[in-house]
């Protein structure tokens, strides 16, 4: 295709990319929206990855690290958020593992689980709501249980 044909298209999507990186599904859909056909999109997918504006084994290792900044979320979390942007499991999987150890996992949890109201008269029922706090922040099962029975053991006593 000719670069006349592409000039609306990049242009396009280079505006999209500036916000925040992308993974090569997003820029497709966003194309797609945009009413570009298939050849388009894919031409201009080709010459963002020749410029490394588009690398999907980058936008999720920039994904993982922005997720673990701040209000850290687990890796489940990040699974779902990646799979859902069209990153490869296989992929998820290896980036997962050079920034998530298990014991990570654990200390990231336990920076949330100090953030939660441990003030509670019911000590068992807020540790059952610690720990559905961190399973719905993506930490596995695991992980949860020990965190949470690991704070409520320590400020109450056992339980």
């Amino acid at each position: 295709m000719d670069n006349d044909n592409l000039s609306k298209p990049m242009g396009q999507a280079l505006k999209y990319l500036s916000f925040r990186n992308r993974s090569r599904r997003e820029i497709s859909d966003y194309l797609a929206k945009k009413g570009h056909d298939e050849d388009t999109i894919s031409d201009i997918l080709v010459r963002l990855a020749g410029s490394a504006l588009v690398d999907d084994r980058t936008f999720c290792r920039d994904w993982i690290e922005s997720k673990k900044r701040g209000r850290p979320v687990g890796p489940n979390r990040i699974r779902f958020e990646l799979t859902k942007k069209g990153i490869s499991r296989e992929m998820i999987d290896g980036c997962l593992d050079e920034f998530y150890s298990a014991d990570e996992e654990g200390v990231l949890a336990a920076s949330l689980a100090k953030r939660f109201d441990k003030t509670a008269k019911d000590p068992i029922r807020q540790r059952k709501r610690l720990g559905d706090y961190l399973i719905s922040r993506g930490f596995s099962l695991e992980v949860a249980s020990r965190v949470s029975k690991e704070i409520y053991e320590f400020d109450h006593g056992s339980d």
